[in-house]
């Protein structure tokens, strides 16, 4: 906004006197339309108002401008601290419901810590209580047996003192052997009466029963989940995760998302957020329809950018479908090994994989979910302490981990 300007002691008008006595003209607003377009303001004095030069413009006195562009300053003030206001208001209101997320994120983690050491503490106690029961059993056990082995070891001796007695028997003659023999026979059939201990009904049925149990037990750990989900920041910019990231899409359009150094630049390809360094763990993964993909493991630190080569070589190990047509249903699978593909034969359609990652045995397995066939197997070779991630790549179709994941170990 143009401000009203005093001539100045260097401006002509400055030095200007009339012919009353060299007073100084009282002084007006003008404003000039120069262009038709910029309404210029300025100041003058009384006595050039009247010239030629400024007949057609408008003008007033400069207490009148003074106070009519003072109002609208005034106004304008008020409307900024109306503004102000509402701008304190918000960072006010940001503050306490940053504060209340963050309140309700420490309640979520006391919560989630609290829930963690009661079953902590839950499976301690039924730790210790199992196996003071399977303590209790094999007491009772190593006493059955103390005594079958004491009972063994006595009649290994009286049948050992037998045997010696029979032999000699059959070395007598005739009538001498003859001579008490019903005693000796007699001997014979007593110890064809002799037993074992058995072990006692009652007990016999508690270790069934915790036989059982150890075997349920042990199907619960190997099957403890672990929900497998999609990395969004590794994601190629062509590849659409759902929200819940468990599916993927190969789509037609870029889209315009962070080039981060952990994301895939040329290759379509994404990684499981899940790290795994030790245990065995196991996915599944669904095949939706027509489409070109692989699915795998990769180590957490594999080459993100460039066309890098899906193989053991490049730290990834996976199995390849490519489907030869969009318009006919055909799938061609490959194990992706080194130097070169190995190529499947595969019976029927293949709707879902199971991947079983086995971290100790330092292998991963393929197999068809559905049917229980095994596909193909990996050995992996990674450095101690080195973490290997679920692996997808999607050059058409969709893939989805449709299937609660299990795991078992880190």
């Amino acid at each position: 906004m143009a401000q009203a300007v005093a001539p100045t002691p260097t401006s002509p008008l400055s030095n200007w006197n009339d012919d009353s006595g060299g007073e100084t003209p009282d002084w007006e607003w003008e404003y000039m339309n120069a262009d038709q377009a910029v309404e210029r303001r300025a100041s003058i004095c009384v006595v050039c108002n009247r010239s030629k030069k400024h007949h057609n413009h408008r003008v007033l006195p400069v207490e009148e401008a003074f106070q009519e562009y003072k109002e609208k300053i005034q106004s304008y003030l008020q409307l900024i601290k109306i503004q102000r206001m509402k701008v304190l208001d918000q960072k006010t209101a940001e503050k306490l419901r940053g504060q209340k997320c963050l309140a309700q994120l420490e309640q979520e983690r006391k919560k989630s810590l609290s829930a963690f050491e009661e079953m902590q503490q839950f499976v301690e106690e039924k730790k210790r209580s199992w196996l003071a029961c399977l303590g209790d059993l094999e007491a009772k056990f190593k006493e059955r047996q103390k005594g079958n082995v004491a009972r063994l070891s006595k009649e290994i001796t009286s049948l050992s003192e037998l045997i010696v007695e029979m032999e000699r028997k059959c070395q007598q003659p005739a009538r001498e052997f003859l001579q008490d023999i019903k005693s000796t026979l007699n001997r014979y059939e007593a110890t064809e009466g002799n037993q074992l201990a058995e072990l006692p009904s009652e007990l016999e049925k508690t270790f069934k029963i915790y036989a059982e149990r150890s075997s349920a037990l042990e199907a619960s750990v190997k099957n403890c989940k672990v929900n497998i989900t999609l990395d969004p920041d590794t994601a190629h910019p062509c590849l659409n995760l759902h929200w819940n990231r468990m599916t993927v899409t190969k789509e037609d359009r870029w889209q315009n998302l962070p080039d981060k150094a952990e994301r895939f630049d040329k290759k379509m390809c994404v990684l499981g957020c899940e790290k795994f360094s030790s245990g065995s763990h196991k996915w599944m993964v669904k095949v939706e329809g027509h489409g070109s993909w692989a699915v795998g493991v990769a180590r957490e630190a594999v080459e993100r950018k460039g066309e890098i080569g899906l193989n053991p070589n490049k730290g990834i190990w996976a199995l390849e479908m490519l489907s030869s047509s969009p318009y006919y249903f055909s799938q061609n699978f490959s194990a992706l090994t080194s130097p070169k593909k190995t190529v499947l034969s595969l019976q029927g359609v293949l709707k879902k994989i199971l991947v079983s990652l086995d971290m100790e045995k330092s292998h991963v397995a393929f197999s068809d979910a559905e049917t229980g066939t095994e596909i193909f197997t990996f050995l992996l070779e990674f450095s101690s302490g080195e973490r290997i991630c679920p692996f997808f790549c999607v050059n058409s179709g969709t893939l989805s981990l449709n299937e609660e994941p299990r795991s078992s170990g880190r």
